[in-house]
């Protein structure tokens, strides 16, 4: 009886595709390139590797808009310092 619990059970899947070192991925090291694992996880079920891949493609757009909008203000500051030093000589 021993053997036939252990038979009916799933191997269990590779070190990298864990679930815990999967969201590590996503959330706090890469992002958007570690969407491969989670989608080739079967970890995940179908449901949660979209609420995963959504989340994460919407906090990397987020991101982009945040360093697009920071990037803007250096760049008005650092034209506004500019013509401020012109305006002295």
């Amino acid at each position: 009886m021993h053997y036939q619990e252990k038979s009916l059970k799933t191997p269990s899947s590779p070190w990298y595709f864990q679930r815990t070192f999967v969201l590590m991925c996503l959330f706090l090291a890469l992002g958007p390139l570690a969407l491969p694992l989670l989608l080739k996880s079967r970890e995940f079920s179908k449901t949660e590797k979209i609420a995963y891949s959504a989340i994460v493609v919407f906090v990397t757009a987020l991101f982009i808009a945040l360093i697009a909008y920071i990037t803007i203000i250096i760049l008005r500051r650092y034209s506004m310092y500019n013509d401020l030093l012109n305006e002295m000589k």
